[in-house]
């Protein structure tokens, strides 16, 4: 899959008419789309996968084979580093770790309270 994410950058580059771009992809093989045709472009930094593609409405992701390669983010205000979960107000690194270390949540509920009264002021819950 790393090929694949090689030739999405690589996909932008050649598109802006950067030197080396086509050159660099004449050696890279898709592996998880049919052909080169099916990968979009991106630009690094900016258009990352989407954790919400498979994360839909912040919920768990129905099984372990989902990918979000190939739907990128849309801008600066959607990526993994800048999100938060809607309710109760926790940046997704506080529980799932370093945007290039991304793990799946092993967190309890109490270890979430614990961060959660480490990182925000306002109540977990209701006394």
């Amino acid at each position: 899959m790393l090929e694949d994410h090689a030739l999405s950058l690589l996909k932008a580059e050649h598109q802006a008419e950067k030197k080396g771009a086509e050159r660099l992809m004449a050696n890279l093989t898709p592996r998880t789309v049919p052909d080169l045709e099916a990968i979009n472009p991106r630009v690094p930094w900016i258009n990352e996968p989407d954790c919400l593609n498979c994360h839909i409405g912040f919920q768990r992701p129905e099984n372990a084979n989902v990918s979000a390669f190939n739907t990128w983010t849309s801008g600066q205000e959607h990526l993994y580093r800048l999100r938060s979960d809607p309710v109760l107000g926790l940046m997704c690194e506080a529980c799932h770790g370093n945007m290039r270390f991304i793990q799946p949540i092993t967190t309890t509920m109490a270890q979430i309270a614990t961060i959660s009264s480490r990182c925000s002021t306002r109540a977990i819950a209701k006394p």
